[in-house]
């Protein structure tokens, strides 16, 4: 998932993080930053789900 909005100083717009568990009405996201791991709990409001394809040629 994608952050849709900055949610504080560490935490900005566009971050790529991995939801470790659902709430009713939050997620739980590890964000794996280099050197700095975060985890933090955020509303569904501020998510947006993405998923990436690649295709594989020879």
């Amino acid at each position: 998932m994608k952050l849709t909005r900055n949610i504080n100083d560490e935490l900005k717009e566009g971050l790529v993080g991995i939801v470790m568990q659902c709430h009713q009405d939050k997620f739980d996201v590890h964000f794996p930053i280099p050197g700095n791991d975060l985890n933090a709990q955020v509303s569904g409001k501020d998510i947006q789900f993405v998923i990436e394809t690649k295709s594989v040629t020879n």
